[in-house]
């Protein structure tokens, strides 16, 4: 008989010390420990919302003018070089059709004047450093990856195309 009460004690030792560490790994965790209480009464916490930003609209397609003619003179970009017709052509093709997969004339027009619905501002005869920063500082510019050549390529176009204006 001695033994049956010896069962009957650690099991309910054992029914004890489970729910004593259950009701505080409940408490821990941020749980109510009083939830099991049939008595508590519990009171409705509010909820915060979140706001989630909004991707930014993609570009949507307008009337774009013809593309201009290859350039057949090199301007300077601002280095102590002069630019070649090659890097005039490279930045025509980057600023009328590649860069970003889209190339900058979507916003900003084939003559580079921009379009102020969009926020686009005019980027004729923009040299090469404020394009960069453009493309550090302005989010909806972020999925464009060019480098320092392609930027002073695009520099050498937008100061051709001024000057044809």
């Amino acid at each position: 008989m001695r033994e049956v009460d010896m069962k009957l004690i650690y099991t309910k030792f054992a029914a004890i010390t489970i729910l004593v560490l259950a009701s505080g790994l409940i408490a821990a965790c941020g749980g109510d420990s009083a939830a099991a209480d049939p008595t508590a009464t519990t009171v409705p916490v509010p909820t915060a919302t979140v706001e989630i930003p909004t991707a930014t609209p993609e570009p949507t397609a307008t009337s774009v003018p013809e593309p201009t003619a290859v350039p057949t003179e090199a301007p300077s970009t601002g280095d102590s070089e002069p630019s070649s017709e090659e890097q005039i052509a490279q930045g025509k093709l980057l600023f009328e059709k590649t860069a970003g997969g889209v190339g900058c004339a979507l916003c900003h027009g084939m003559d580079a004047m921009g379009d102020p619905a969009q926020g686009a501002p005019s980027n004729l005869g923009a040299d090469w450093e404020s394009i960069e920063q453009a493309l550090y500082d302005r989010p909806q510019m972020s999925f464009i990856s060019l480098s320092r050549d392609e930027v002073k390529a695009i520099a050498a176009y937008l100061r051709w195309l001024e000057e044809q204006q």
